[in-house]
């Protein structure tokens, strides 16, 4: 692994977080994905620790249907430094997978910690029984309406727990609150509603929630749509939470949304999905030119004519810029900067 315990997060150079809302509660410092030979529905996962255990908090599956699963999420814990075979309990799911992937926090080390092997254990899968689970797919999409389909497109993950709070005063409080506070009257409080508030109310609400919560906001009524899909809630995005659900469909609505974008996380996207280089490249094209901050970290699609784009279109970079990690041999490759 890279890195151990919290020094690298208190020294002076260390930058806060884009969008700080979008930050779940158990946080991923590091990954590693491994690929197996033989198809197979996971039943157990043993993880050999040779040195400094603890540092595993989730563990993925990528399946044949193209869908990353999590199978088993826990917030890093202090453990004796002891070898151990780690083996936790994983969610069950009825979908081969040869693709793990492993994210790590390393918070409670003392050092680096070490692998020696992954174990993945479970039923074979018959190459003959494939085209059922791809059928099963496809019919399970096409029995959900196509809000269900939209609002499953835009279901990220990661909640911060203050959003959490918001959302449940919203819901259950925020009627009793207006009444209390005498902004209306008794006769008219029946008919007040969250609509009714100010835009520039909704807009300060809108400002403390994580792109989930804006999205699904944005598919209730007219009034908040136009308060959620306000530019101005866009100048930074973090999209490393959600590496797993980013597209290019995804990027085409934020394209629509971030005019005045000026920090961008786009760290671990592009792992197995559908996001490609040509998406980055468009999506740069048109909302880059603001961009003061950008963190590519670990993204798998970057290469050098995306390298090429940036350096052309964002001109204002005068902030953070990290590319560390990333996957691809086609980032050699001379830029006119």
């Amino acid at each position: 692994m890279r890195t151990y315990g919290k020094w690298w997060e208190m020294v002076p150079s260390t930058s806060p977080e884009i969008m700080s809302q979008t930050i779940p509660d158990i946080i991923s410092h590091d990954f590693i994905i491994l690929k197996y030979e033989e198809l197979v529905i996971p039943e157990e996962i043993t993880i050999f620790e040779t040195y400094n255990p603890g540092a595993v908090i989730k563990i993925w599956a990528y399946t044949i249907v193209k869908q990353w699963i999590c199978l088993w999420e826990q917030p890093s814990v202090r453990c004796p430094k002891f070898p151990r075979m780690f083996s936790p309990k994983l969610k069950k799911i009825n979908v081969p997978t040869n693709t793990i992937r492993i994210e790590f926090n390393h918070s409670n080390l003392d050092y680096f910690t070490e692998i020696d092997a992954v174990l993945l254990t479970g039923i074979k899968c018959n190459p003959a029984h494939l085209p059922k689970f791809f059928s099963l797919a496809i019919k399970s999409k096409e029995r959900r309406g196509p809000i269900s389909r939209k609002l499953e497109s835009v279901q990220f993950k990661p909640v911060a727990a203050n959003v959490d709070v918001i959302i449940d005063f919203l819901v259950n409080d925020f009627e009793s609150f207006i009444i209390e506070s005498g902004m209306v009257d008794d006769e008219d409080s029946a008919q007040f509603t969250l609509k009714d508030l100010p835009s520039e109310i909704l807009f300060k609400i809108c400002s403390y929630l994580d792109l989930q919560s804006l999205f699904q906001l944005s598919e209730t009524c007219v009034k908040l749509h136009e308060v959620a899909v306000d530019p101005l809630l866009y100048t930074e995005i973090n999209l490393r939470p959600y590496w797993n659900l980013v597209n290019s469909d995804l990027l085409e609505t934020l394209g629509r949304r971030c005019k005045f974008l000026r920090k961008l996380d786009l760290s671990w996207c592009g792992c197995c999905t559908s996001l490609t280089s040509h998406d980055m490249i468009k999506f740069i094209s048109k909302c880059g030119s603001n961009l003061t901050h950008i963190k590519l970290n670990s993204l798998s699609i970057l290469n050098a004519p995306c390298i090429d784009i940036i350096g052309k279109v964002c001109q204002s970079l005068t902030g953070e810029y990290q590319i560390s990690h990333a996957f691809s041999s086609e980032m050699i490759y001379h830029i006119n900067l």
